[in-house]
């Protein structure tokens, strides 16, 4: 086999350059413990957020879901409603209109 191998394409190579650079750049100390608690108190609060923002997502949806067949159960209740009205208009029932009536014959 004549395969070739660049030295520094190998991954033991890279492993190696990367840790080495990382171990000099970095040095345990005070200053990180201390910010890397803040970083993870921003993280948490960031998390809440979006936990509540997704859990009122939920509720709205929810609620968009609930207005949405009380309006189908309005326009249901209306359109009985409507037939009642005719119903009792046919059956000459309908108060305000014999009131309107009673009136109109009165003014007269």
């Amino acid at each position: 086999s004549t395969e070739e191998t660049d030295p520094a394409s190998s991954p033991d190579v890279a492993v190696k350059s990367i840790s080495t650079t990382t171990s000099k750049t970095v040095e345990p100390s005070r200053h990180v413990s201390r910010s890397s608690t803040v970083c993870g108190d921003v993280v948490d609060s960031l998390l809440r957020e979006s936990v509540d923002e997704l859990q009122a997502e939920d509720d709205r949806a929810t609620l968009l879901e609930r207005l949405g067949m009380l309006e189908k159960e309005k326009e249901g209740s209306q359109r009985e409603l409507e037939l009642l009205r005719t119903q009792l208009q046919e059956m000459g029932l309908l108060f305000s209109d014999n009131r309107k009536e009673l009136k109109e014959k009165n003014a007269t």
